[in-house]
């Protein structure tokens, strides 16, 4: 969504990575982002879908995903 070879593109991208709301995100949400991309992926998406619904679907979607896994891996890794 912004241009990463300058300092305010990459600070805006972080602070969009991080943002807190994507911890509200549920179950639902999840699967309907999910579809959505695979949607796209096979040129199937409606027409009416815009770059930002597919942007935050990608959010939902890497941020979700990806915290779970780390949760995870750290869980698995420090018990015993």
């Amino acid at each position: 969504m912004w241009f990463q070879n300058t300092f305010s593109g990459r600070f805006l991208h972080f602070l969009n990575v991080i943002d807190p709301r994507t911890l509200l995100t549920t179950d639902q949400e999840l699967k309907n982002a999910i579809e959505l991309l695979k949607k796209y992926e096979n040129g199937t998406v409606s027409p009416s879908t815009t770059n930002k619904n597919l942007w935050d679907a990608q959010k939902i979607k890497q941020v979700t995903i990806t915290s779970f896994v780390s949760v995870v891996y750290v869980y698995e890794r420090y018990s015993w």
